[in-house]
C-alpha cells in the first residue's frame, strides 16, 4: 500500500513537471510584443515625409518675382507750366504756358490747348499744336514735322529748311523757311498766313 501511494506521488510530481514545461513555451511567445517597434517606425517616417511638403514655400517666392515684371511702360511726360526739359514724348497741359528745352533725346512735343515755345536743336522732332493752342516753334536742327490743328495758331521757324508742316482744321500757320531746301505746307482746312525767309514753301491746298 505504501509503495502504491509513493508511486502515485511520484507520478503526480512528474505530471506537474510536465505541465510546467507546457506553459514555458507560451511565456516565451511574449517576444511577439516586440512588434510594436514596427508601428513606431511607420509613424516616424510619415512625419518626416510631411515636412517635405514645406517646399510649397518656394512657389510663393516665384509669385513675388512675377509681380516685379508688372512694370508698365511710362506715358508722355507732362509739363504743368514753366520751363520743362523734354525727353522722349512731352505734353503741355491745357491752359498752361510751357517753355520746352528740346535737345538730344527729345522726340515729340504736344501742346494741347496751352501756350508753348520750343526749339528742336538736334533736329528731326515732331512739334505739334492742337485744340486752340498758341505755339512758337523753332527747328534749328532741321527736318522737323509740325502738325497745327483744330484752331491752333502756329509760328514756325525752320532756319535750315526741309520742314514738313500740316495746317489743318481751322488752324493758322505763319512760316519762316530758311536754307536751300523748301518747306512743305499742306492745308486741310487751315490757312497759311505767310511763308517768308530765304527758302520757299511748297504749299498744297492752301
Amino acid at each position: 500500500m505504501k509503495r502504491f501511494l509513493i508511486g502515485m506521488i511520484v507520478s503526480a510530481a512528474m505530471t506537474g513537471a510536465c505541465g510546467g514545461s507546457d506553459q514555458a513555451p507560451a511565456g516565451g511567445s511574449s517576444g511577439a510584443g516586440g512588434s510594436p517597434s514596427a508601428g513606431g517606425s511607420e509613424t516616424g517616417g510619415s512625419g518626416t515625409g510631411g515636412g517635405g511638403a514645406s517646399s510649397t514655400g518656394g512657389s510663393s517666392a516665384g509669385t513675388g518675382g512675377g509681380s516685379s515684371g508688372a512694370s508698365g511702360d511710362a506715358g508722355p511726360s507732362g509739363c504743368q507750366g514753366g520751363d520743362c526739359t523734354c525727353a522722349g514724348l512731352c505734353e503741355c497741359a491745357a491752359s498752361a504756358t510751357c517753355n520746352f528745352t528740346c535737345g538730344a533725346g527729345c522726340n515729340q512735343i504736344d501742346c494741347l490747348g496751352g501756350n508753348c515755345t520750343s526749339d528742336c536743336t538736334a533736329g528731326g522732332c515732331a512739334l505739334d499744336c492742337d485744340f486752340g493752342a498758341t505755339c512758337d516753334y523753332k527747328c534749328t536742327g532741321g527736318g522737323c514735322s509740325h502738325d497745327c490743328d483744330n484752331g491752333a495758331k502756329c509760328a514756325i521757324d525752320c532756319p535750315t529748311g526741309g520742314c514738313d508742316i500740316v495746317c489743318d482744321a481751322g488752324a493758322e500757320c505763319t512760316v519762316i523757311c530758311g536754307g536751300s531746301t523748301p518747306c512743305t505746307v499742306t492745308c486741310g482746312g487751315g490757312t497759311l498766313v505767310s511763308c517768308t525767309g530765304s527758302g520757299t514753301c511748297q504749299a498744297t491746298g492752301c
